[in-house]
């Protein structure tokens, strides 16, 4: 796989990301999850995210 292309597939996962996030705020407005619970995800999604973005900046 050429760097082009893992380039174009880790900015699609950082896409899914902020599209998870998106709902995880959709939940929280609704009630749906505490906020203890909402904090805890977007940490884990802000996690990922920063993986992602440290492979990218080595390919």
């Amino acid at each position: 796989m050429d760097a082009d292309k893992i380039n174009t597939e880790l900015d699609q996962q950082i896409e899914n990301l902020a599209y998870l996030k998106s709902l995880a705020d959709e939940y929280l407005d609704n009630e749906d999850i505490k906020p203890i619970e909402y904090l805890n995800i977007v940490a884990e999604l802000y996690k990922l995210k920063f993986d992602l973005l440290k492979i990218k900046w080595k390919v």
